[in-house]
């Protein structure tokens, strides 16, 4: 198989594992709204800033979330608005 067609699934693969989560595509729906901090996810969703935190990292290690601090906050953002669109294809063509 050709290195490209490999790294390319590779890659795929990646962003379906990040967004294989309702919480995840919950934050990215957040995120596509307005920059936040994990502590208005924390209240816009209803779950503990641990979990919040955990599934950021996931979403930022995938490359779709990116963060600056901002004093002792940290506000993320949406970096890749393409992934709605994935998400949007899912919900579409599920049974």
């Amino acid at each position: 198989m050709p290195t490209d067609v490999i790294a390319n699934t590779t890659a795929a693969a990646t962003i379906i594992r990040a967004l294989n989560s309702p919480l995840r595509l919950q934050i990215l729906h957040c995120l596509s709204q307005r920059d936040c901090c994990v502590y208005e996810l924390v209240r816009e969703l209803g779950r503990s800033q641990p979990l919040i935190s955990q599934h950021l990292r996931i979403l930022k290690q995938s490359g779709l979330v990116s963060s600056h601090a901002c004093g002792r906050e940290v506000t993320y953002q949406l970096t890749r608005r393409e992934a709605l669109n994935i998400a949007a294809i899912a919900a579409s063509i599920a049974p």
